[in-house]
């Protein structure tokens, strides 16, 4: 009676040895990191990879199917309306809200026909361009990702843009001179809008 007893306790304890060879095998074979490297340790240039998971985008001079120049009244019926003061005075703008009701940005009637969308102004760093830049990107990151970009202060409330084609971004230092240079700009100033200019 010890004997068949001891037998299968020396038959369960090879099979357990055996697993455990081979999910070791398993393990050694498995792709594994080089050392040292984690979640912290990211390629740079990953950064700029625009995201599936990235929840809203501009696409093709249009943000939530609003463009510059298109008619302003089937906007407005989506948007919330308010006012907004700035240096240059007070104006009524649009409100772009996403879905859980967060203020994205706005837009505002084109300033040469109230018929039309203008500028439409994103302030939200949820939203991305196709190239991936949003708001809170700093100068040198806008530079190394875009180019060199055509920069013009304002002489009336110091508004600093650095502009892409049609997308303009503000940035948090102050210029009071239109006509500037991008070697003017502090490599750490921060976009703070992105717009999506009328032409």
């Amino acid at each position: 009676m010890t004997r068949p007893l001891t037998l299968a306790c020396l038959g369960l304890s090879l099979a357990t040895v055996a697993c455990r060879l081979n999910a070791s095998d398993a393990t050694a074979d498995a792709p594994t990191q080089p050392a040292g490297a984690d979640a912290a340790n990211v390629d740079e240039e990953s950064i700029y990879e625009v995201d599936a998971e990235d929840p809203y985008k501009i696409f093709n001079g249009t943000f939530f199917d609003f463009a510059p120049g298109q008619p302003i009244a089937p906007a407005v019926e989506r948007l919330r309306k308010g006012k907004l003061k700035t240096g240059d005075g007070k104006f009524e703008v649009y409100y772009i809200d996403g879905r859980d009701k967060e203020e994205l940005g706005y837009l505002m009637a084109d300033p040469n026909d109230a018929s039309k969308i203008g500028d439409i102004t994103i302030t939200s760093d949820q939203v991305i361009t196709e190239e991936g830049a949003r708001v809170g990107w700093t100068y040198a990151e806008l530079t190394q990702r875009l180019g060199p970009l055509e920069v013009n202060g304002s002489e009336v409330e110091g508004a600093t843009y650095a502009t892409s084609d049609r997308l303009r971004y503000r940035l948090d230092e102050p210029h009071f001179t239109y006509d500037m240079g991008g070697e003017t700009v502090g490599s750490g100033a921060k976009v703070l809008e992105v717009v999506i200019a009328r032409r």
